[in-house]
């Protein structure tokens, strides 16, 4: 059975390998194992439950291969054990526990010298850090990793660290740099057959391609993505691809498609009890809802976003997710409320220095938004608001951000005709570069005139029905779907 267990791991069949793992750890067969082979078949049992999205089964089979290890003189498996929750526990988005659990097995692992594990752990620990946004912290142990995989000769875990150094320079806002060592992983990965290495960065590739205003490529980059988790069985890398393939729906202004995406990425982050991803959807739908003016599920979902994201300590989203309430809770006439809520944004952008945020700066959008919150409750003039965004617009040269200052300038005070002109031709370009829904909506604000609409978009994992859309009832399903997050809250 474990041989059997190995070799359909090694196929990516998961469901096969959880099935004779099972056999092993359950009566006959389980008085029969050694302590040995019990703690190891408990360990690569979690980690195979771990890669189906069995979340909470994984960590009861973590502790419990644990557990067994106090039953063995050697310190190798609990060492291994420890690894292996650690990682659960990053899954589960328990940040703080992975951390120690991580650095225990690490520490350990070093002092025995058990490279192979040691280099394991210098990944794992990395990811945690590069969620949590010490991208500085990720880096320093990626390097290791790398030093250790080319050392050892471990080709599949090059290719994994590659991916992983490009997440982290894409989330610094270094694209072409990401994109090499990416592309280096693609590369490297189909050499050996490494289907998951590969999925890691097409990810990062489209969201590079996105950054990049290439909505195209970015949505084959994710179908890509989309392809490989499901040959490999890989819940987790599925619903990022549909979460993606959502905020481009979103994007192009087909809030239908979102909708009927978002929901399912959320469907899928609930089952898989995935909180930092089901945090993001339900941000992101938040924003969406707030377009379309369904404001009171907008602040339902944006104040559990927010509570989740602080719960997690995701810094760098929480920047965004607070943005969002702001200008929800502006929309509904609570200004008290969002000049509390963006002040302790503005306390949370001031404990980061001068680093980037996730490849692109909420600091731009949340000033802009504070002028904005100046003005409406009358501590500034409509001149010193305009003065304001002038200075503003005198830190930065891009095209997005000039428009989005010319676009407000005409907001506040509509004589101010050579603001609009500018805004419009600005608008028009960028959406000539990349033809997204905000464009040519405020383009048609400021000129009463349609630019072309964008080529519709296939529903290509066919998650949207025939039957019409009803916004006020799918909301409410949304608002329903994202409760089971309530207890995690509590």
């Amino acid at each position: 059975y474990q041989r059997a267990a190995e070799t359909a791991q090694r196929t990516y069949a998961n469901d096969d390998a959880i099935g004779y793992y099972r056999h092993l750890v359950e009566p006959p067969f389980v008085t029969q194992l050694s302590p040995q082979v019990a703690c190891e078949v408990l360990t690569e049992l979690s980690k195979v439950l771990s890669l189906a999205g069995q979340t909470e089964e994984a960590e009861r089979g973590a502790r419990l291969a644990l557990a067994q290890t106090q039953l063995l003189g050697e310190t190798r498996w609990r060492f291994q054990a420890q690894q292996r929750l650690g990682d659960v526990l990053r899954q589960k988005g328990s940040y703080d526990e992975a951390i120690a659990w991580l650095t225990q097995a690490m520490d350990g692992q070093q002092q025995s010298a058990d490279q192979q594990a040691f280099m394991t752990s210098c990944g794992m620990l990395g990811r945690t850090y590069y969620l949590r946004g010490d991208y500085q912290r990720a880096m320093t142990l990626y390097e290791q990793q790398l030093a250790l995989a080319d050392y050892l000769a471990d080709e599949r875990s090059v290719c994994d660290v590659l991916s992983a150094m490009g997440s982290v320079f894409w989330a610094q806002g270094d694209l072409d740099a990401a994109e090499r060592k990416l592309q280096e992983c693609v590369a490297r990965s189909a050499q050996i057959g490494h289907k998951s290495g590969i999925a890691t960065a097409v990810n990062v590739l489209g969201n590079i391609a996105k950054a990049r205003g290439d909505m195209a490529s970015a949505w084959q980059w994710y179908v890509r993505l989309s392809e490989i988790a499901r040959a490999i069985g890989h819940p987790r890398a599925l619903t990022v691809a549909i979460g993606n393939l959502s905020d481009l729906y979103a994007a192009r202004g087909d809030y239908v498609g979102y909708f009927f995406y978002n929901k399912e990425a959320l469907r899928i982050d609930l089952h898989i009890e995935d909180r930092r991803l089901a945090c993001m959807a339900i941000y992101s739908m938040a924003q969406i809802l707030l377009l379309l003016r369904q404001l009171d599920h907008a602040e339902v979902l944006a104040d559990k976003a927010m509570r989740l994201g602080r719960q997690l300590k995701l810094t760098d989203h929480l920047i965004y997710i607070y943005k969002t309430l702001v200008e929800i809770l502006i929309e509904r006439g609570r200004l008290p409320e969002a000049a509390e809520r963006h002040a302790e944004s503005i306390a949370l952008t001031q404990s980061f220095g001068d680093r980037l945020l996730l490849g692109h700066d909420g600091r731009f959008d949340l000033a802009v938004l504070g002028i904005r919150l100046q003005l409406l409750q009358g501590q500034i003039e409509a001149v010193g608001a305009i003065g304001e965004l002038r200075t503003l617009a005198l830190q930065t040269k891009a095209a997005q951000r000039q428009a989005k200052i010319e676009y407000e300038v005409w907001r506040i005070d509509a004589t101010q005709d050579t603001a609009r002109v500018d805004a419009a031709i600005l608008y028009q370009q960028l959406y000539a570069h990349s033809p997204q829904a905000e464009f040519r909506r405020r383009y048609a604000e400021l000129t009463r005139e349609a630019l072309p609409e964008p080529t519709p978009i296939e529903d290509v994992l066919g998650l949207v029905p025939a039957e019409p859309f009803d916004l006020a009832a799918e909301s409410a399903r949304i608002v329903n779907l994202a409760s089971q997050v309530d207890v995690w809250l509590t």
